[in-house]
């Protein structure tokens, strides 16, 4: 999925949607283990979003 946004400003809103959803599970009382498995899945694109933009070269040849 492509948002149109650089690769930085992708990476600043996946933290903040991982934020706010662990805010509205701990404010409910949601499942340790629902809370966990979402988080890993809301991380997994933000560590091969940062991944991809520090392996891409800086200077097109």
């Amino acid at each position: 999925m492509r948002l149109g946004l650089p690769r930085p400003g992708a990476s600043v809103l996946l933290p903040l949607g991982l934020i706010a959803a662990i805010t509205l599970l701990w404010k409910f009382g949601a499942n340790p283990v629902l809370s966990f498995w979402l988080a890993y899945l809301l991380t997994r694109p933000l560590g091969a979003n940062i991944g991809d933009w520090l392996a891409s070269p800086k200077v097109a040849p």
